[in-house]
């Protein structure tokens, strides 16, 4: 395993986000390239390989190069895709070469730009769907790299490859997790799995571990140690990772002040919120709203 974790430089080819309508859907299709393909909001169903998968709101696939594949979404089922597209490791020709071509035979016509699966090592192999991966995570994780993907400083492309890193690192740990879950009790782990959609209900309020512990009925150290093993982060990441994408989805879509954002979002001022948002996104809350909206990015690198 360490020989086929020495090659990986990850290049991110394409991250885009965009509402997709619910007469939308992905044609039968090859990619040359890995896609994790994340849907925050809406249904529907992914076919991959003949194999169909439902598609529910914060679910991730993994579709690897090569592979036919397709989306359709459920009927009045509008839905909002956080999507990446990148490879293992970076090619001399990474920047030249596209997502795909416009029919599978054509695509599979140039078996020289499709990348090997996983690095070429089926050790890396990640399941078609990532059960236990902790949506905020990958959210902000998400929005880390399409910040950092528009540049093309070394700063910027060295940022780049650091967080998909911390990505594609978060979802082999939840991997890890999935194997483990019978180490933690049935009961344990149906109060965990209720625990997230209570803290997007409680935002707005202070939320300490002590009380997240109590609202699971465990001890804090219990807590603490199932609550990672069970989404891969510590719990005060976790509602930290809800509020910064609270916050980057409402200056996005709503339009309020930066200080009912930060309310709505949870934090105590809008000083704090400007301070940790900047820190994420390299840029103030306003600005952030005010930049052009570009919902596709391709790298080109």
């Amino acid at each position: 395993m360490m020989d086929a974790l020495r090659g990986i430089s990850p290049y991110v080819r394409f991250a885009h986000h965009f509402p997709a309508g619910p007469d939308w859907r992905i044609l039968p299709r090859v990619i040359f390239d890995h896609l994790l393909l994340y849907t925050r909001d809406g249904s529907g169903w992914l076919s991959v390989d003949g194999e169909t998968h439902r598609i529910s709101p914060r679910s991730l696939f993994v579709i690897p190069p090569g592979i036919l594949h397709e989306t359709w979404h459920d009927p009045g089922s509008p839905n909002l895709m956080y999507n990446l597209h990148f490879d293992y490791v970076e090619e001399p020709n990474s920047p030249q070469v596209p997502v795909n071509l416009p029919t599978p035979q054509e695509t599979l016509a140039r078996p020289d730009w499709i990348r090997p699966a996983f690095g070429g090592d089926a050790r890396l192999r990640l399941p078609t769907q990532i059960a236990e991966f902790a949506p905020a995570v990958y959210e902000s994780a998400f929005f880390s790299i399409l910040g950092c993907a528009r540049g093309e400083s070394p700063a910027d492309r060295l940022q780049t490859k650091a967080a998909m890193l911390q990505l594609l690192a978060h979802l082999y740990r939840s991997e890890e997790h999935a194997e483990r879950r019978g180490m933690v009790a049935v009961e344990t782990l149906r109060r965990l799995d209720e625990l997230p959609a209570i803290i997007e209900e409680r935002l707005q309020e202070p939320l300490s571990v002590p009380q997240m512990a109590a609202l699971c009925n465990l001890s804090e150290t219990h807590f603490r140690r199932s609550f990672r093993a069970r989404f891969g982060v510590p719990p005060a990441e976790y509602v930290a990772r809800c509020r910064l994408e609270r916050a980057r989805h409402l200056l996005l879509h709503e339009a309020m002040p930066v200080r009912r954002v930060a309310e709505m979002a949870g934090y105590q001022s809008v000083h704090y919120m400007t301070r940790v948002f900047t820190r994420a996104y390299g840029v103030p809350p306003a600005a952030y709203r005010l930049r052009p909206v570009r919902p596709d990015h391709q790298t080109g690198r």
